[in-house]
């Protein structure tokens, strides 16, 4: 039950308290492409989310069994966690290629390729961490993390809809882009707040 619960908090405190996209700026940019387009969002969400959470469990397994790799400089820890989003990434596209009998199109690889990268930035903040967690911890990081970008990017979506619909009453200047970082500032103070952090 302790480990149960445990894994709840984690995933709630990657989801709400320490939300990278918002509390860090991690994988912004992409979060508000990725909202502009209604017809990547789920197919990116999810594929980031399953990244995660194979990143972070893979990860973590690889620490549990090296012992000696929780000393290493944290370059050497990014290398490994990008040698497992690769090896990941490539099963993915293998696995869609064995499934469909043909080579997947160029947008669903971009959009596999940029979770991926996605998920590589996203974990930077928490490396050290990571090889302090065991399976299950790992789990639940690898699934709040995961709902965290999903959250931020439902957020966005909706951000760019409203601007859009009131685009006529925005001061021309502020149209589009500026607007939505405006969006996206109010929210990451609101994100902060809740955490409990300073902002300055």
């Amino acid at each position: 039950m302790t480990t149960a619960i445990q894994m709840v908090l984690i995933a709630l405190q990657a989801v709400f308290v320490k939300n990278l996209v918002f509390s860090g700026g991690f994988g912004m940019g992409e979060a508000m492409r990725i909202a502009t387009k209604p017809k990547r969002f789920l197919l990116f969400a999810c594929l980031l989310t399953g990244f995660c959470v194979f990143d972070a469990m893979v990860c973590s397994a690889i620490y549990i069994i090296f012992p000696v790799l929780d000393d290493i400089p944290m370059a050497y820890q990014l290398l490994i966690n990008a040698c497992v989003l690769l090896a990941l990434f490539l099963l993915v596209v293998l696995a869609v290629t064995l499934v469909t009998r043909q080579r997947p199109d160029e947008k669903f690889l971009s959009t596999i390729g940029m979770a991926a990268l996605n998920t590589l930035v996203f974990t930077l903040p928490i490396l050290g961490r990571l090889s302090a967690y065991g399976l299950w911890e790992a789990l639940a990081f690898g699934i709040g993390a995961g709902a965290a970008f999903l959250l931020a990017l439902s957020v966005l979506k909706l951000g760019v809809e409203r601007i859009l619909a009131n685009a006529q009453e925005i001061p021309h200047a502020f149209r589009g882009t500026p607007a939505l970082f405006l969006y996206s500032a109010l929210f990451s103070m609101a994100m902060a707040g809740l955490g409990g952090g300073g902002i300055f």
